[in-house]
């Protein structure tokens, strides 16, 4: 069920990202970056493997194929060693640091209508949100392995449910039963934990964890 699950996840991504619905100017690796990788191939003998590996060049055929010390894909990075910059460090939908790709067009003053970028804050009006809905009205709120993975900013609280909002990420404008259950960025998050500091304890054992009992 998972696999099926994960199966139409990844073709509904697929299908969302041609149309256009997916987080905006999401980049390829960064064009400096072949070229770093090519010029420590030359100086040191060695392809960086953290950041580099002996591969095709991406527009060489496998039978024409002279290998060459080209740059993983910026998620294909472990978070630690995530060169900033070729690439950007992000905290996904489940709450995980992970080395991302650049936002394209450069950093902007703040970020609009579905930028996925974390370099600045969204704009005005604009909350960063989590969460996809599928078409059986179940939420995944994490979109692990797909492009739905990072947040973007969304105009919740409007009361229009408009272009990239759904029940799940925005339930506030689209209709949804509950409050919104992803994880919380910025502002919100902020807000969240004044909110969770705020609330009184009502004695002294309220604020002691419990331990189940020793038979």
């Amino acid at each position: 069920m998972e696999r099926m699950r994960a199966r139409f996840l990844s073709l509904f991504a697929a299908g969302l990202l041609s149309a256009g619905f997916a987080p905006a100017l999401l980049a390829q690796n960064h064009p400096g970056f072949e070229a770093y990788c090519r010029a420590e191939y030359a100086e040191i003998g060695t392809c960086p493997e953290d950041l580099c590996v002996l591969d095709c060049p991406n527009d060489s055929e496998p039978q024409d194929c002279e290998a060459a010390c080209v740059p993983l894909a910026c998620t294909d990075i472990i978070a630690d060693d995530c060169p900033e910059k070729f690439c950007a460090p992000m905290k996904d939908c489940s709450g995980n640091t992970i080395c991302h790709y650049q936002m394209a067009g450069g950093r902007p003053a703040c970020g609009n209508l579905a930028y996925g970028g974390q370099d600045v804050q969204c704009c005005p009006g604009l909350v960063r949100r989590c969460g996809l809905e599928f078409l059986d009205a179940t939420c995944d709120m994490e979109g692990v392995n797909s492009v739905y993975n990072i947040p973007i900013c969304l105009p919740c609280g409007d009361g229009k449910c408009t272009q990239f909002e759904n029940r799940c990420n925005c339930p506030e404008d689209c209709g949804g039963k509950s409050t919104y259950s992803g994880i919380k960025f910025d502002a919100e998050a902020l807000k969240a934990a004044e909110s969770l500091k705020s609330q009184p304890v009502k004695s002294v054992a309220d604020a002691i964890p419990s331990f189940p009992s020793r038979p």
